[in-house]
């Protein structure tokens, strides 16, 4: 490591094509306020952003492992919170519409993009992302609570006659949804009872090959019920109940909203001022996870933070 930081040493790690790495770079302008109509429940926001991904032998995206591509996005955010409280909800709800995009650079330039590299391809990505989230808390008796979780997400393009798959920001479902290497801005969805990223695997019937390439849709639906233990705001400590479906998708003409992982499992979640909310869930896989023969079974899994 001391070798690497000196200033000789660092530009020739960068040049070595042996090595795999992944850099980003960018910043984002971001304008957001809270709305009166309907209600003063809404916030909407709106950003432009840039990002400058460069890899080198970058082995965990099987479509983008080598060169520069610069992303150039807007992004609109509508989102309404009406929760009682945000450690441990009784009533009210939560919704999160989002849409970010590129401009379509393949209709504009008029290259052939048939003829050209992978590096000349992806200079500037282009694509649309969708994102829908939305979470009901319902009071059933006393302190007892009916959560219900529904979520969305697709990812498009705008140029039929090309394949130009969105490298980055691909959906990576599977396990607790927060073990994995997020240095592509992938977005890590949850699905208890099912190995980390293990829905997120392609299998290739040709080859036989299993590669972690991510979809570009998904979809999750959730049902919790929970029952605190303490509400002590200064150690605020909840059992649940769950049962979890959902899958994500490689191509968009297969998006099926009833084709589905299932489980089911119980936990608990504790909340510490110093440490925020952690949580520790059982989870049972009912289905075989991508390229596998035997039914996921239990796992374990541990959070940290507020899940949508």
């Amino acid at each position: 490591p001391g070798l690497i930081g000196q200033g000789v040493k660092r530009s020739w790690f960068k040049k070595d094509t042996s090595i795999q790495s992944i850099s980003i770079t960018g910043g984002s302008i971001i304008l957001a306020q809270r709305l009166k109509i309907p209600d003063d429940y809404f916030f909407l926001s709106s950003s432009i952003n840039y990002q400058r991904y460069s890899a080198n032998n970058y082995q965990f995206s099987p479509i983008f492992r080598a060169g520069t591509a610069n992303n150039f996005f807007i992004k609109e955010a509508l989102s309404r919170n009406s929760v009682d409280n945000p450690i441990y909800p009784r009533s009210g709800a939560q919704f999160n519409l989002s849409v970010e995009a590129t401009l379509p650079y393949s209709l504009i330039n008029k290259k052939d993009y048939n003829e050209i590299s992978l590096k000349e391809k992806y200079k500037f990505v282009e694509y649309h992302k969708w994102r829908f989230d939305a979470s009901w808390f319902t009071k059933l008796a006393g302190n007892l609570v009916l959560n219900t979780k529904v979520q969305y997400g697709i990812i498009g393009g705008y140029n039929r006659k090309y394949n130009l798959e969105m490298p980055f920001r691909r959906f990576f479902m599977g396990g607790s949804g927060i073990t994995g290497f997020n240095l592509d801005d992938r977005e890590l969805i949850a699905l208890r009872g099912y190995e980390d990223n293990t829905l997120a695997s392609y299998y290739d019937p040709t080859t036989g090959a299993v590669s972690q390439l991510g979809g570009v849709a998904f979809q999750k639906y959730v049902t919790e019920l929970r029952y605190p233990i303490s509400l002590n705001p200064q150690a605020t400590i909840y059992m649940l109940a769950f049962l979890e479906a959902g899958n994500s998708f490689f191509k968009l003409k297969d998006f099926d909203p009833f084709n589905n992982y299932r489980s089911a499992g119980a936990g608990v979640r504790v909340f510490l001022p110093m440490f925020g909310l952690l949580g520790v869930d059982w989870g049972y896989g009912f289905d075989n996870a991508v390229n596998r023969n035997t039914r996921s079974k239990g796992h374990i899994h541990v959070s940290i933070g507020q899940q949508f």
